[in-house]
């Protein structure tokens, strides 16, 4: 089943003692379920430019709105939210419900271009 999601959100980052602030709040976020992960979480991931992805944990869902406020250790980096049975996964799967791109700058915060990384199941 492919689903086309109609999320949008805002990231604001912040570069403080050593570590990105990360605030992120998105609306129109497709459910787990609805991803075909019944009874699992969103999780939100720092992708880098070398595609490393770090789990950052999930994300507060109320209704179709997620938010999060979190640390990522990367200076340049994507964010992906994904549907995961396990929230403590190692890597993303493929169940993606919302995707930021990687700044083209590394002075900017806008996402300009997308990173392709290989998900797992």
């Amino acid at each position: 089943m492919l689903f086309r999601s109609t999320a949008r959100g805002i990231a604001k980052v912040k570069w403080r003692e050593g570590a990105a602030v990360v605030e992120m709040e998105a609306d129109h976020v497709p459910s787990p379920a609805e991803l075909g992960k019944n009874g699992g979480q969103l999780v939100l991931w720092a992708i880098d430019q070398e595609k490393k992805a770090v789990n950052l944990g999930t994300v507060q869902v109320s209704g179709k709105k997620v938010k999060a406020s979190v640390k990522a250790p990367f200076r340049i980096f994507g964010l992906l939210v994904t549907a995961e049975t396990d929230a403590n996964t190692k890597a993303p799967g493929s169940a993606v419900a919302l995707e930021s791109k990687l700044p083209l700058n590394p002075d900017l915060v806008l996402p300009v271009f997308r990173v392709e990384i290989t998900l797992g199941s």
